[in-house]
């Protein structure tokens, strides 16, 4: 055999980190190229809109913190995208 199986595992184990970094530097790269798109729709109202539904979004969060799960915030998270899309209108 030419490599021990702790050699072996360990080669593994770096072949898994590196495919690990590569899908995370993809991510980011299509999330840069999707703000570059989106950028010019961003505009001070929808900005303005954007902002008003993340700080609900905060204020639910806390309120689950503070009182127990009372608000299921996940479901609103579309609300991020429809007021993006009032301001344009």
């Amino acid at each position: 055999m030419l490599f021990s199986s702790e050699a072996a595992a360990e080669i593994a184990a770096a072949a898994d980190r590196l495919a690990h970094r590569a899908e995370h530097a993809a991510r980011q790269g299509l999330m840069t190229v999707l703000a570059a798109f989106l950028g010019p729709l961003m505009t001070d109202a929808a900005l303005s809109c954007l902002s008003i539904v993340g700080n609900v979004l905060i204020f639910g969060v806390g309120v689950n913190l503070a009182f127990g799960k009372r608000i299921k915030v996940a479901n609103y998270l579309p609300a991020l995208v429809i007021a993006v899309i009032w301001s344009l209108f």
